[in-house]
């Protein structure tokens, strides 16, 4: 859960230099939560 959290929360970050230059943004953040049944580790 951290790991999903803080990922999101870094490429947001990461992100909002680029709005604020353009002017604008939109950040959709999806999930799933097949990911714990359907998902591979590595």
């Amino acid at each position: 859960m951290a790991t999903n959290l803080r990922s999101s929360y870094l490429a947001v970050k990461a992100a909002i230099p680029y709005f604020e230059k353009a002017g604008t943004g939109r950040v959709i953040l999806t999930s799933s939560i097949t990911g714990p049944v359907t998902g591979f580790p590595g």
